[in-house]
Order: structure tokens, then C-alpha cells, then sequence
């Protein structure tokens, strides 16, 4: 039984090497896949500006994603009303879509990238300002309306590049943008602090505020 024992932690063992060997190695394929992808979207002259916009929009709005629910208590909405502004910014983004497609069709992508930009600046913007539930209702509808960047930018890439490399490049910008969208996340923690202790914002709820009308930034960096 004793050597039984053994031998299987000695498996085990030589296992575990193995395992996290091959791990390694796929990390370091998938970084170098996403590095190569990165490049040629940076280099591909109609794309490269939207790929760029997308990235900082995703890491601004999930800059932001942390504190939204502890604004929304602190200014005294309850859980229902936490509930109706996401209903409504998802109505808003349901009744939308058709519209962006039709812009996209008959005018372009650039035009539907800009009014999802435009509405998504005003609405996140807005918010951060909002001291009652109604202003909140009101500024989730705008957001609502502009949410629509990420599936503007995918249908831009799916236009812009040939049938054969579509899905692939596709897919691993999808992964480029939870990436980017898991950084922003880690490095909140680090931007409280200096907003707190450098800039000595100490109310709380003011580091939400400027925490969720910074998000505002993307949007003009993308009208640029």
C-alpha cells in the first residue's frame, strides 16, 4: 500500500513539471499570437484609429465598473431603482441597434462609431453628475444609446478584411478587449489611492464621481 503510495506521489511529481511547462509555453503562444494580431490591426491604415478607440473606451468604462453600484447607493437608490436603470439602458441599447446598423449600411462606419461615441461620452459623463434616481434613468438612457461601440467596431473589422482571416482576427480581438478590460480592473485599486493620498480627494463619494465622468476621456480621444 506504502509503495503504491509512493509511486503515485512520484507520478504526481512528474506530472506537475510537465503541466505547468506545457502551460507555460501556451501562454507564450497565445501572447505572441496577440502580439502579432495587435501589430497588424495597429498598421492596417483603416483600422488602426478604431482598434485604438476601442481599446481605451473598454479600459475607461471598466475604470469606472468598480465604484457604479456604491455610487448609485450613495446617492440613495435602492435596489429596484439600481434595477430600472439597468432595464433602461438595455431598452435604450435594444431600440439602438437597428439604428446603428442602418447608419452603418447607408453611411458608414466611421458615422456609427461616432454617434455611439458621442451618446456614450454624454451618458457617462451625466451619470457622475446625477444626484437622484430620475437623473440616473435619464443619463443610463443616453448611455444606453451609445453602447453600441464594441459591436460597431466588430462589424468595422468583419467589413474591412478578408473572408478567409475574419474569424480569426475577429475572435482574438474579442480577446485583446476582456484583456484590456482585466487590466483597467487591476489598476483601480492603484488610481484610488493616488486620487485619495496625492490629490487628496477624501469623500468618498467625489473619487466616484471623478472615477466615472474620467470615462469621458475615451470617447473625446476618439472624436480626435
Amino acid at each position: 500500500m506504502q509503495g503504491g503510495t509512493v509511486a503515485e506521489q512520484g507520478g504526481c511529481g512528474i506530472c506537475v513539471p510537465w503541466v505547468c511547462g506545457a502551460a507555460v509555453r501556451e501562454v507564450r503562444t497565445v501572447v505572441r499570437q496577440q502580439t502579432l494580431l495587435a501589430s497588424f490591426l495597429l498598421k492596417h491604415k483603416c483600422l488602426r484609429h478604431v482598434v485604438i478607440v476601442v481599446w481605451a473606451i473598454t479600459f475607461g468604462g471598466n475604470m469606472q465598473s468598480p465604484v457604479v453600484s456604491f455610487f448609485y447607493l450613495e446617492i440613495g437608490m435602492t435596489p429596484i431603482d439600481i434595477g430600472n436603470a439597468g432595464f433602461v439602458s438595455m431598452l435604450c441599447l435594444l431600440i439602438s441597434s437597428p439604428v446603428y446598423g442602418y447608419v452603418l449600411d447607408r453611411r458608414g462606419a466611421y458615422e456609427a462609431l461616432l454617434l455611439s461615441l458621442c451618446a456614450c461620452g454624454v451618458g457617462c459623463f451625466g451619470r457622475a453628475l446625477c444626484s437622484t434616481a430620475a437623473a440616473v434613468y435619464v443619463a443610463s438612457a443616453i448611455l444606453g444609446f451609445g453602447s453600441c461601440f464594441e459591436t460597431m467596431s466588430l462589424a468595422t473589422l468583419a467589413r474591412s478584411l478578408p473572408a478567409h482571416r475574419r474569424s480569426l482576427i475577429v475572435s482574438g480581438f474579442l480577446l485583446q478587449i476582456k484583456l484590456v478590460a482585466l487590466s483597467a480592473r487591476l489598476v483601480y485599486p492603484a488610481w484610488a489611492y493616488v486620487v485619495e493620498h496625492l490629490f487628496f480627494v477624501q469623500e468618498e463619494l467625489s473619487r466616484h464621481r471623478i472615477a466615472m465622468a474620467l470615462c469621458i476621456l475615451p470617447c473625446i480621444f476618439g472624436f480626435w
